[in-house]
């Protein structure tokens, strides 16, 4: 184990255990953070740590954080540190890579712990958003601007754990509301063909996670579709203005827009008609606002007609068109029987 020593506390930067079961070290560690010593650091952070698990020749690197939920990710695959045969350069170059990286990432780490002691905006008042509990990126750049806008997260908007949205503040003199979310595929071209013609919330940004580099310009911060049909891309963020309204799904269909219909099927012709498909045109993707405005607000399986497909694991639960399955193209063809079937 590693440990950091801050005053009368003893932080744990990694923590290492070669187990059976790797799972034995993840208990571990919440076990070290529980200590009453780290309730002044646990009350202002979350306890980002380290973990290096393994058994016999074999090893792995996983990281842990503690929000409103203890959550362990696996940050590297099982590597086997033996060596087979006398030819092992390229092997050992790679896992030198990592611990090189592992050795860099425990000096900021380092940093990070020197830091919260001496910051006094983040007590913890019950009730009340805390940054220990949301994603660390609080900034971006905003598209046709070269202001770096900072915010901060207010709540979250959905209660299940795959949560990825969040509700966020800008923190200008005049403060706006905005949607942050992280996912690894966005259909940034359509989203931003429906916001031009008031069809969409108006996208801010869509980029990697330092708010800088956006998918519409810069390489690494898009993805592509491989052989296949699966789709290998960077994690990123999209941040995008805050509209007041409903889900189509959480309103009655009585008392619905009497003109819904046609104000769904008017943006998905305006996509199509820039060879673009949406995909997931269900009820909770579309919003009602307060002027019975119809918007569209969900672009993660948006793009171009016969370059996105399908995810995998599709619902069971879904009636979806025919011809659509886990790794298909998304048709135009697929996005009217939606429509017809989920609007009319």
């Amino acid at each position: 184990m590693i440990f950091k020593q801050l005053h009368d506390c003893v932080i744990p930067l990694i923590v290492m255990e070669i187990k059976h079961s790797i799972t034995q070290a993840s208990y571990s560690v919440l076990n070290l953070w529980t200590d009453s010593e780290l309730s002044y650091i646990r009350d202002k952070c979350c306890c980002p740590t380290f973990i290096l698990v393994g058994g016999g020749p074999y090893l792995s690197v996983l990281g842990v954080v503690w929000t409103d939920r203890f959550i362990v990710q696996r940050l590297t695959n099982v590597m086997c540190v033996g060596e087979a045969t006398i030819h092992e350069e390229a092997h050992l170059y790679r896992l030198s890579r990592i611990f090189t990286s592992l050795r860099h990432c425990l000096r900021t780490l380092n940093l990070f712990y020197d830091g919260i002691l001496k910051r006094t905006d983040l007590e913890l008042i019950p009730n009340q958003p805390h940054p220990r509990y949301f994603p660390y990126p609080a900034s971006f750049t905003e598209y046709d601007s070269e202001t770096r806008t900072e915010f901060k997260y207010l709540d979250v908007l959905e209660s299940d754990s795959t949560n990825v949205t969040f509700l966020a503040q800008t923190t200008s003199e005049v403060p706006r509301k905005l949607i942050v979310k992280f996912v690894d595929r966005y259909g940034v071209n359509a989203h931003v063909c429906l916001a031009e013609n008031g069809m969409a919330p108006r996208l801010l940004f869509c980029g990697l996670l330092n708010g800088v580099d956006d998918a519409r310009s810069v390489e690494s911060a898009c993805g592509a579709t491989k052989s296949g049909g699966l789709y290998l891309g960077p994690l990123r963020m999209v941040v995008m203005e805050y509209i007041d309204g409903t889900s189509a799904q959480e309103i009655p269909l009585d008392v619905w827009p009497a003109d819904a219909y046609s104000q769904v099927k008017a943006a998905v012709t305006q996509l199509h008609c820039e060879g673009l498909v949406f995909g997931d045109l269900r009820r909770p993707n579309v919003m009602f606002t307060h002027d019975s405005k119809v918007m569209l607000i969900d672009f993660d399986w948006a793009g171009k007609e016969g370059e996105v497909r399908y995810p995998r694991g599709l619902s069971s639960r879904v009636v979806w068109p025919d011809g659509a399955g886990d790794f298909q193209l998304i048709k135009k063809e697929h996005d009217m029987v939606m429509l017809e079937r989920n609007f009319t």
